[in-house]
C-alpha cells in the first residue's frame, strides 16, 4: 500500500503546487488531477512510458530554464558559501533515509516495468541507471539552487523552484510550470497507481484495471483529506518498512539466485516476513534512540543478514538431503 500512499501524496501535491503558485483552489485541483491520474493508468504501460518519456526532459528543461533565471537574478558564485538554512539541518543520517524514502517504494517494485523491456540487458541497465541519474539531477538542481539563496524560505520550500518561473510574470513561463508540475508529479501517480494495482490484483486474483480503479479513488479521497500535509511523517515511516524488503528481495534475488531453479512456488513464505519484521523492528528503535543514524540502512543491513542467516543453512540442508 506504500505506493497507493505515494499516489495520494503526489495527487495531494499537484493541487498544493498550483495553489501556492497560482492560487487555485486546492481541493478541486487535486480532484481533478487524480482523476487524470487515475485514467492515464487505466491505459496501461504504453500510455504510463509515454508519459515518463515527455516527465524526464521536461524536469531538466523546467530546472535549467529556473537557473537561468535565477543567474540573471543573483549570484551563483555563494554556492561555495553556503551554510545551511540554519532552520535546524538534518544529521547525514537522517538525510540518507530521506533521500532512500523517496524512491525505495517503486525500488522494490522496479520488476514490473522493467519486465517489458526486451531482454535482460535492458532491464539491467535501466534498473542501475534509473533513479541514480534521476535523482542526481533533481537533487542537484535543488542543491543547487538553495545554496545560491534562489528560494526563499528553503528550510520549508526545500528545492521547489517553480516560484522562481512564476516570479517573472511570464505567460509562457507560467503555462511551462502548469504543465511541469502536472506531468511530472502525474509520471510519478500513475506510476505508482500502476504498481500498486498490478501487486493488488495478482494478491486478490483480480483485473489490474478494475484495482486501478478501486485503489485510485482510495488515493484521491486520501489526497483531498490532506495528506501532503503529512509528507515528512510518511518519509520517516517508509524509511523504517520499505528498506528491509529490499534486503530481502536483495538476498533472494541476488545472492541467493543459485537456489531458485529447484525452489518450489509458494504464495507465502514466512522467512521473508521474519527477515522484513526483523529488520522494520531495528530500524525502528534506531528511529527513536539513535536519530542520528540513518533508519533505512539499519533497516536494509538487519534484514538483508537476518534472511541470510535463516535461509543459508536451509539451503545447505536440501542440498545435502
Amino acid at each position: 500500500m506504500e505506493v497507493v500512499g505515494w499516489f495520494a501524496f503526489n495527487t495531494g501535491a499537484t493541487g498544493a503546487s498550483l495553489n501556492e503558485a497560482f492560487g487555485w483552489n486546492e481541493t478541486l485541483v487535486a480532484g481533478a488531477a487524480g482523476i487524470v491520474f487515475i485514467a492515464v493508468t487505466y491505459l496501461g504501460i504504453k500510455a504510463l512510458s509515454w508519459l515518463g518519456a515527455i516527465a524526464a526532459p521536461l524536469f531538466i528543461i523546467a530546472a535549467g530554464t529556473a537557473m537561468v533565471v535565477a543567474a540573471s537574478n543573483g549570484d551563483f558564485g555563494r554556492i561555495t558559501e553556503f551554510h545551511g538554512t540554519g532552520g535546524g539541518a538534518m544529521t547525514f543520517g537522517v538525510a540518507v533515509t530521506t533521500i532512500m524514502a523517496t524512491f525505495a517504494d517503486s525500488g522494490t517494485m522496479t520488476a514490473d516495468f522493467t519486465r517489458w523491456s526486451k531482454n535482460g540487458r535492458q532491464a539491467v541497465w535501466a534498473t542501475a541507471t534509473a533513479f541514480p541519474v534521476a535523482s542526481l539531477v533533481a537533487q542537484l538542481s535543488g542543491g543547487i539552487l538553495v545554496a545560491a539563496g534562489a528560494i526563499a524560505s528553503a528550510e520549508t520550500a526545500g528545492g521547489d523552484f517553480t516560484p522562481i518561473l512564476t516570479g517573472v510574470g511570464s505567460p509562457i513561463l507560467n503555462v511551462l510550470v502548469v504543465v511541469f508540475v502536472v506531468i511530472n508529479l502525474g509520471s510519478v501517480c500513475t506510476h505508482c497507481l500502476y504498481n500498486g494495482a498490478l501487486g493488488w490484483s495478482h494478491l486478490v486474483r483480480s483485473k489490474m484495471r478494475l484495482l486501478t480503479l478501486i485503489l485510485g479513488v482510495i488515493g484521491v479521497v486520501v489526497a483531498l483529506l490532506g495528506a501532503w500535509d503529512y509528507f515528512v511523517n510518511w518519509l520517516s515511516i517508509l524509511g523504517v518498512l520499505v528498506p528491509p524488503l529490499g534486503a530481502v528481495l536483495i538476498a533472494d534475488q541476488i545472492i541467493l539466485r543459485g537456489r531458485l531453479a529447484g525452489r518450489a512456488e509458494t504464495r507465502f513464505r514466512p522467512t521473508a516476513f521474519i527477515a522484513w519484521a526483523a529488520g522494520a523492528a531495528v530500524a525502528l528503535l534506531v528511529h527513536v534512540a539513535a536519530p542520528s543514524f540513518s533508519d533505512a540502512v539499519v533497516g536494509l543491513l538487519v534484514g538483508l543478514v537476518v534472511y541470510l542467516a535463516i535461509e543459508l543453512p536451509r539451503k545447505q540442508a536440501r542440498s545435502q538431503a
